[in-house]
């Protein structure tokens, strides 16, 4: 986003930088209380969930909640077969409806796009639970096959960076936001259209070597010195300093 900016306005005066936000992830407390939340979670929806992606964020129409829902039935109507090679095993496969879709997150803006999208949930293999705690959500996402974020638009998705910190798969729309966090086929996959991602759930679902690998590039990605909390303290210092500077120029004078 950095860059386009500057491509727009490339005679900008003023002080133009991007200080990473920072989450906090309690992964062992996540671990711990996995089997608690995903009990919850069941008698939420009222069934067992052994393969499941999650949409998290409180439902708005930026956040586009209805753009993955006819993929995602799509494609659970089908068996999914392995890739050749992918998981050294391939003498299983799933019959359809093999996975359901949880979307967590209240409503925010009540909208008639959120209303006629509620209103649509009536298969049994799609949810709506209202939002949950940290330590929950980041339960579910270790119990998940993987997030997936398709918001129309995005700054830095706090939500991306916890499941990359989780080592959770994250599959990501693409907008300047997403693709500032995500690598495709590096650290996740990012689609554009209803096609690619139902191509990107078959991958994260049934290429147990690609899951594994994006993961862990993501795992250690996200822990870079730029994403730590020492950093971003460093960076506010520097702007408040450069703000409060006599004679600063770090905006346009009117």
């Amino acid at each position: 986003m950095l860059k386009k900016f500057r491509e727009l306005w490339p005679s900008y005066p003023g002080l133009v930088d991007i200080i990473p936000q920072v989450v906090r992830v309690d992964e062992m407390s996540a671990r711990k209380n996995l089997s608690i939340h995903r009990r919850w979670l069941e008698e939420q929806v009222g069934c067992k969930m052994e393969r499941f992606f999650i949409i998290a964020g409180r439902l708005r129409p930026v956040k586009d909640p209805e753009f993955a829902l006819t993929p995602f039935l799509e494609w659970n109507s089908e068996p999914l077969m392995p890739t050749t090679g992918a998981s050294g095993d391939n003498d299983w496969f799933f019959e359809p409806h093999h996975h359901h879709l949880v979307y967590i997150g209240s409503v925010e803006e009540d909208t008639p796009s959120i209303r006629l999208f509620l209103s649509s949930l009536t298969s049994s293999h799609v949810h709506h639970v209202n939002s949950v705690n940290r330590e929950c959500l980041h339960s579910l996402m270790l119990a998940s096959d993987g997030l997936i974020n398709c918001s129309i638009s995005e700054g830095q998705s706090l939500t991306n960076m916890e499941a990359m910190t989780l080592g959770t798969a994250v599959l990501a729309r693409a907008n300047p936001g997403n693709c500032d966090l995500i690598r495709h086929n590096e650290t996740g996959l990012i689609f554009r259209s209803p096609q690619e991602l139902k191509l990107c759930l078959t991958r994260i679902a049934c290429d147990q070597i690609l899951r594994r690998r994006l993961v862990d590039s993501a795992y250690k990605w996200i822990r870079q010195p730029a994403f730590q909390p020492c950093n971003q303290i460093v960076k506010f210092r520097y702007l408040f300093s450069r703000l409060c500077a006599p004679n600063s120029p770090s905006f346009p004078s009117s």
